[in-house]
């Protein structure tokens, strides 16, 4: 019953319960007063019928008392009433002495009660209480079947003992009716014009109510279909306005859970789309959007876990917002848009030196030391920058092409500013084309892998080949390792691609040795995706088994920001992998995290020191010094020195001076096609001579 009410609209449910209360109050008070009226009725008329009957049976008694012959006109006068449909008086021995009705003197009983005045069952009804009638005393009963008062009374026939009776049939079924549709019409009408009355009443409220339901019912419709500034506005005291108000609570604080940052308390991304798209919309004159991505931020939440980012990010929010109060102006607007991502508003500002003063504050702000949870923690921020409406003509676009140059001063180095511009678009129109080319490129084999040697500055031997990706697009022609990589790395294609690099570079170097050349194995770096699956280490010992490679044959390069990444988890891979007989090397030695604690615990066999140090450090004697010492320090941890970048031999004599173990580069051969690279093989030899080394 419940769940059938719930689904009747209230403004059906109220008018048919209402109407279906009036009619059944009205035949309830019709039938209840038809009862008493039809009740006094009958009284009534057995009183009546009584008081009759005495007076005839007086009158018959006095008659027969003084021999004097009964009046005619008696009877006629007591048979006026309509409703007596028989009158007789009887002898002792049941034959009728008088009667009104003409024709049934001395008739016995039973043929009298053949007059066409009576029905079958009036008839049958006078025989029945005539045969259980001993005339000892008189009878008045309402039958109420036929809805007749038969009325039995006895009288002395002179002296003797002999009685004789009067007997009479008063019918009541037409006066009833008469009585009843009388009633039936009065309630009617004066039920009708109470409920006449009472539904006016019942519709005003009912219009009150509707009206405040209404607005209650358009608010909460509104705020779900996302209004969620919509409120009811409902007075009074009564239940509708106790749930009004309660609604208006719970709207605000689902409003503001909805509007705010559940970790910084400031604006969100929805709410900041909301005031951005109210202000661009009326605002026509100008504005500029920042977007702003903290650089480093996954490795710390990464490391330390997200109790430390969340702190992290309040605490950047909370130098943000300093920041843009007080240089962006009351009507700038700060939210967290997702992530370590955060934008600003700054409306009537387009002024580039401006703009840019402002975002120096701000990278200046963000890159100061934080102190969270008793860690000293670093990081830097990269913005992007669009301007309205040179760079977009409404918020979307102005998000998409802040972001845009955000993530274009990212590529080009971070912890800096950049204004989009349409170079940007083509840049990212061009990666969007690569990206989907790229997903065939494999299939279509359009990838290869070039070898550069990794050569040894005493011997000159070739000990490895670097596994270098290239790839030649019948559409985009020779595309750049650094415009294609960071792609596969960004689309996690980088894992099929990866393995597919891994196991044929494995077997390359297998038919190098079954080619007689047995010392030389393979170089072959690994994405940070490749890293975090947790099946990596299987993945690399299923290789060497299906190449037959020897796992001494095979160099691991990871960088240093990919093994601080999930140390933990990435040492359990390392230890794994140096107990088959892998060996690993740091890749970009120097430029990724600045702690050189990792060296200590890591099963590491190679540093490769990156090539912009390599790059003129015989004219700079700061390179120079930096390559001293990191050569210095590879060997106190018996590690061995790689240098990269290596192109002329005025660097490789210096590097070998200061007994660096190998270099590549340039100066030994540029990343070469499997063929040459086995013709360099056949053709190595020392580097130096004696008196040039």
């Amino acid at each position: 019953m419940k769940r059938l009410l719930s689904l009747i609209p209230f403004r059906i449910l109220f008018p048919v319960l209402f109407s279906s209360f009036t009619i059944v109050s009205v035949g309830v008070m019709i039938q209840t007063q038809a009862e008493n009226v039809t009740k006094n009725l009958i009284q009534d008329r057995e009183s009546l019928v009584a008081q009759n009957m005495s007076l005839t049976r007086s009158y018959l008694e006095d008659r027969v008392a003084s021999n004097e012959p009964v009046e005619d006109v008696f009877f006629r006068l007591l048979n006026a009433d309509p409703q007596i449909r028989f009158l007789a008086v009887l002898d002792d021995k049941n034959t009728i002495i008088h009667s009104p009705s003409p024709g049934l003197e001395s008739r016995p009983l039973p043929q009298a009660l053949e007059v066409p005045a009576l029905s079958k069952v009036q008839r049958q009804l006078l025989r029945n209480k005539l045969m259980a009638w001993d005339r000892s005393r008189p009878v008045v009963e309402y039958n109420e079947p036929t809805k007749d008062i038969v009325a039995m009374y006895p009288f002395r026939l002179g002296l003797s003992e002999s009685k004789g009776a009067i007997i009479q049939l008063y019918s009541l079924e037409r006066l009833i009716e008469e009585r009843e549709a009388n009633v039936a019409g009065n309630i009617l009408t004066t039920n009708l014009l109470i409920a006449g009355i009472l539904a006016g009443l019942a519709l005003l409220y009912y219009l009150f109510l509707m009206r405040r339901l209404q607005n209650l019912l358009d608010t909460t419709t509104a705020f779900g279909q996302g209004n969620l500034d919509s409120r009811a506005s409902v007075d009074g005291k009564d239940e509708i306005a106790h749930l009004s108000a309660t609604f208006n609570m719970m709207a605000d604080r689902i409003r503001n859970l909805a509007y705010r940052d559940a970790v910084t308390g400031i604006p969100n991304r929805l709410a900041f789309e909301t005031s951005a798209n109210r202000i661009l919309q009326f605002n026509r004159s100008r504005a500029a959007l920042l977007y702003l991505d903290l650089d480093g931020f996954k490795d710390i939440n990464d490391s330390l876990g997200h109790s430390t980012g969340d702190s992290m990010l309040d605490e950047v929010a909370h130098r943000l917002d300093s920041v843009v109060r007080s240089r962006g102006g009351a009507e700038a607007l700060l939210a967290r848009i997702g992530g370590d991502e955060f934008a600003i508003l700054l409306p009537g500002r387009n002024d580039r030196k401006d703009l840019e003063q402002l975002c120096e504050s701000l990278l200046q702000e963000v890159s100061r030391d934080y102190l969270v949870m008793g860690n000293v923690l670093h990081v830097t921020a990269s913005i992007g920058l669009a301007l309205y409406p040179d760079d977009g003509m409404n918020f979307e676009e102005l998000l998409k092409n802040a972001d845009a140059a955000m993530y274009s001063g990212k590529r080009s180095g971070k912890n800096t500013y950049i204004f989009f511009d349409q170079e940007i678009q083509d840049r990212n129109s061009r990666r969007v084309q690569l990206s989907s080319a790229l997903r065939k490129a494999l299939d279509r084999r359009e990838l290869r892998i070039h070898f550069q040697p990794i050569v040894d500055l005493s011997s000159g031997r070739i000990t490895h080949g670097e596994a270098l990706l290239r790839w030649t697009s019948p559409e985009f022609g020779t595309v750049s390792p650094s415009e294609f990589i960071p792609i596969l790395e960004e689309s996690g294609y980088i894992r099929d691609v990866g393995k597919w690099v891994l196991e044929e570079s494995c077997l390359t170097a297998a038919r190098w040795r079954a080619a007689g050349y047995g010392s030389t194995g393979v170089s072959v770096n690994v994405a940070v995706q490749q890293l975090s699956q947790k099946n990596f280490a299987n993945l690399v010992t299923e290789v060497l088994t299906k190449t037959g490679l020897n796992p001494s044959g095979l160099i691991l390069e990871i960088t240093e920001s990919e093994l601080m990444r999930r140390p933990a988890t990435t040492l359990r891979i390392l230890e794994t992998l140096n107990g088959m007989g892998v060996e690993l090397a740091v890749d970009d030695f120097g430029t990724g995290y600045s702690s050189l604690n990792y060296l200590k615990y890591f099963p590491v066999h190679y540093l490769k020191l990156d090539g912009t140090f390599i790059k003129n450090l015989d004219t700079d004697s700061e390179n120079a010094a930096i390559s001293r010492a990191v050569i210095e320090l590879a060997h106190a941890l018996k590690l061995r020195m790689v240098g990269e970048g290596v192109e002329s031999r005025t660097i490789a004599e210096f590097l070998h001076q200061e007994s660096c173990d190998l270099v590549q580069g340039y100066f030994t051969g540029a990343a070469m096609p499997e063929e040459d690279f086995i013709r360099a093989l056949s053709n190595q030899g020392p580097l130096f001579t004696d008196g040039n080394a």
